[in-house]
């Protein structure tokens, strides 16, 4: 990966964070990790092992390096650095017209996946993603929702312990795009292991 934005990086306006946006984006998936922990929500359930996030750096510059190439339909395949083997990665884009769209709003949308997962994945991950069917009694009127819940079970997996992450921001035409990717060690996901 080349640094600097990449020719896909249309419209590019910056990728510079502040110490407040690392400490803001943090202390988001803190709340959200301690939220599960506590089972704080009716649809969550607790988790006695859960550990708290640290900023890491070099998760950070990694994360950039991609962000900047502005692909954000794909994952980066070569995401290891010489302290970290493996690497998880979030990756996730808010589009906006009149607002300024921001990395908390994504950060919120990954959290808000919790409603689509099973409760039973909580002790043991079968999948990260499933169809639904939603709709009308009419078989006419049904249809398959693809739902995701990959970006929640990674960002509170307990035994993950540090996270860098990268902001993007772009204007097209009349679109703000904020693009935000996150790198996680350990990194969580592992499929028939207790989130």
């Amino acid at each position: 990966q080349m640094s600097g934005p990449g020719p896909n990086c249309t419209g590019f306006i910056s990728s510079k964070l502040t110490a407040l946006d690392r400490l803001k984006i943090l202390d988001m998936h803190n709340r959200f990790r301690q939220q599960m922990a506590l089972n704080s929500a009716s649809d969550l359930l607790g988790a006695g092992n859960m550990r708290q996030m640290s900023w890491d750096k070099q998760l950070e510059e990694l994360a950039t390096r991609w962000n900047e190439q502005c692909n954000p339909y794909r994952h980066d395949a070569c995401r290891t650095t010489p302290d970290f083997n493996q690497v998880g990665q979030n990756i996730g884009y808010k589009f906006a017209v009149r607002l300024k769209a921001t990395a908390e709003g994504i950060l919120q949308r990954w959290f808000n996946e919790h409603h689509y997962m099973p409760r039973l994945y909580y002790n043991r991950l079968v999948n990260t993603s499933y169809y639904l069917l939603k709709g009308q009694l009419s078989l006419m009127r049904k249809k398959m929702t693809y739902v995701d819940f990959g970006h929640f079970t990674q960002l509170v997996w307990a035994k993950t312990t540090k996270v860098g992450c990268s902001v993007v921001r772009r204007k097209v035409m009349l679109h703000s795009i904020t693009s935000l990717v996150c790198n996680y060690y350990p990194p969580g996901n592992y499929l028939f292991q207790p989130i």
